[in-house]
């Protein structure tokens, strides 16, 4: 029996084995894989809301301004995370759709 090193790359996955014109790096490339860039997009948008919750609750001027730009500057890095994970060709989902506060929106059923 021959065995393979632990470096040895992971085989392809069962469901792309058999298929034609699969090389071992394209079946390993399809497996659904959750980047940092894709865990970060959430990270850093919920980290706005947060900041932005603060900021509406801040007592002095300078307090609500100072969570203002902090806001700001993680939506900026969620839109730099969300940028790449374009790039990768995974297109991240929107959190706002997996976030269960934002399900307890007002509707107007009129």
């Amino acid at each position: 029996m021959i065995r393979t090193p632990w470096w040895s790359p992971r085989p392809p996955s069962r469901r792309l084995r058999g298929i034609e014109g699969v090389s071992h790096g394209d079946a390993f490339r399809a497996q659904n894989r959750i980047t940092l860039d894709g865990q970060l997009v959430g990270y850093w948008e919920r980290e706005a809301a947060r900041l932005d919750a603060l900021a509406a609750e801040a007592r002095f001027g300078w307090q609500r301004r100072r969570y203002l730009r902090k806001a700001a500057q993680a939506r900026v890095q969620a839109e730099r995370s969300r940028a790449r994970e374009r790039a990768r060709g995974n297109e991240p989902a929107e959190t706002a759709a997996q976030d269960p506060a934002s399900a307890h929106v007002a509707r107007d059923d009129s």
